[in-house]
């Protein structure tokens, strides 16, 4: 099981919309260097490694992420590009875990 968390504009582990590392389609681990959030620098899982597992678990705990959840379950479009939550896809399940303000 793997377990990661949705950010505030739908980014998961250090995965952001708008770096080309979410591409990466062959490494398991990418080291990022101007993190739109602090710390700039940062090792992150890729989607390849995150798709791997059989079960994904993704930790929701901020009210602004209310936008990604509702992509997440298919409730809403993105008009210009996917978010990055959009490309994690697990083979046994996925599985939300939402405090109250997240799920409103």
């Amino acid at each position: 099981m793997m377990l990661v968390r949705i950010g505030l504009e739908g980014h998961v582990a250090s995965i952001f919309y708008c770096y080309f590392q979410r591409f990466e389609k062959t490494k398991w681990m990418i080291f990022i260097t101007s993190s739109p959030k602090p710390p700039p620098l940062r090792i992150t899982f890729t989607f390849h490694l995150i798709n791997s597992a059989n079960e994904i678990a993704m930790v929701v705990s901020e009210k602004d992420v209310t936008d990604a959840v509702k992509v997440v379950l298919g409730n809403h479009a993105v008009d210009c590009y996917p978010l990055p939550v959009q490309k994690v896809s697990a083979g046994g399940g996925l599985t939300l875990f939402l405090d109250p303000e997240a799920a409103s």
